[in-house]
């Protein structure tokens, strides 16, 4: 590519105007073309960059999904696990008041005055 300096311009150049015309259009051209390839190449970075900034933002909103997930998981653990305590302590419960109340039987007391009141 010739490269021409508009403020100098060669030696009795108006004897063959069209060569330098010629040599104007022709860096004229060349950067039309690299404008138009730069043009392109920030048209593919900007697709490039939005969609991932859209991928970026639905994993945001997967990654706050599963928080919740897991938040909502961790609260039903804590439920079944306090329900679980809940329901031995009763059976151990239930388990002193029939040892008790077999030992009251066997030896020989009323089922009423066996009952132990907790």
């Amino acid at each position: 590519m010739n490269i021409i300096n508009t403020a100098s311009l060669p030696r009795l150049w108006w004897l063959n105007p069209w060569s330098i015309a010629r040599k104007h259009h022709q860096a004229v051209t060349a950067l039309k073309q690299y404008s138009d390839s730069l043009d392109l190449l920030s048209d593919i970075q900007s697709r490039v960059i939005n969609e991932q900034s859209a991928e970026v933002m639905n994993l945001r909103e997967q990654v706050a999904d599963l928080h919740m997930k897991l938040i909502t998981a961790q609260q039903s653990r804590e439920h079944w696990v306090a329900k679980h305590d809940r329901a031995h302590a009763v059976a151990m419960h239930n388990e002193r008041v029939i040892a008790c109340l077999e030992d009251s039987i066997t030896a020989g007391a009323s089922i009423p005055d066996a009952v132990p009141h907790e």
